[in-house]
């Protein structure tokens, strides 16, 4: 926490020293062309730290996906695109398998690194335009545009396969579970983002609880 409040005054520092050094120029510098040059180069660092900012409070510190503060505004956003460009819109909620076994068993810290190499991954595995966000501690939340079911059972294959090859702990297998629905939104349909969120989890859960444990979790009680 201390390290974002840290960020969030940066931030506010870089704001307020750009605009005393413009409020400076104006004043100070008589050539109108240098006082024009400085100005503009002044907007843009101004500019910068607004984006930063902006980055900063979107996004989630450890994963660098959008957080879940994010994700409604965006999926909006998303869904009337699909619609206006007669396009599937697909959501997909993605859990990771057995994180409170590594955090119990290897700590936090490392519990972090298999979130991040996941989260690595997961981006990895889609498209530059879909959107992940990072929903809980071990969960996350996918939007693609384009992609039907068939489209998005091939997304979940490209997760899995690439999230198998991790090797972050001896004798641990990282996984996700994945859930997903997919709606091609027409004429005055407005499916909201909770309908379409509750039945990719209801996806996720029978997936979670129709397979067996592994070894590495039934060794371990």
């Amino acid at each position: 926490m201390k390290e974002q409040f840290d960020k969030i005054f940066r931030k506010e520092q870089e704001f307020d020293e750009a605009v005393e050094e413009i409020f400076a120029v104006v004043e100070n510098e008589n050539d109108p062309t240098t006082r024009n040059i400085k100005v503009q180069e002044l907007i843009s660092k101004v500019k910068r730290a607004y984006i930063g900012a902006h980055y900063d409070a979107i996004t989630d510190a450890l994963t660098g996906c959008f957080n879940k503060k994010h994700i409604k505004e965006m999926y909006h956003h998303q869904y009337a695109a699909a619609k206006r460009n007669n396009q599937y819109f697909s959501l997909a909620a993605i859990d990771i398998d057995y994180l409170k076994y590594v955090n119990d068993t290897f700590g936090h810290a490392t519990g972090d690194e298999v979130i991040k190499n996941i989260a690595d991954k997961i981006t990895k595995s889609v498209r530059e335009n879909d959107l992940i966000f990072r929903y809980g501690g071990d969960e996350f939340v996918l939007f693609c545009l384009h992609n039907n079911k068939a489209g998005m059972k091939k997304v979940s294959s490209r997760i899995h396969e690439e999230i198998s090859g991790l090797k972050i702990i001896k004798n641990y297998v990282p996984s996700v579970t994945i859930g997903y629905t997919t709606t091609k939104p027409s004429g005055k349909d407005n499916i909201a983002y909770a309908d379409l969120f509750k039945e990719a989890d209801e996806m996720l859960y029978q997936e979670k609880h129709s397979r067996k444990s592994p070894d590495f979790i039934v060794k371990s009680h």
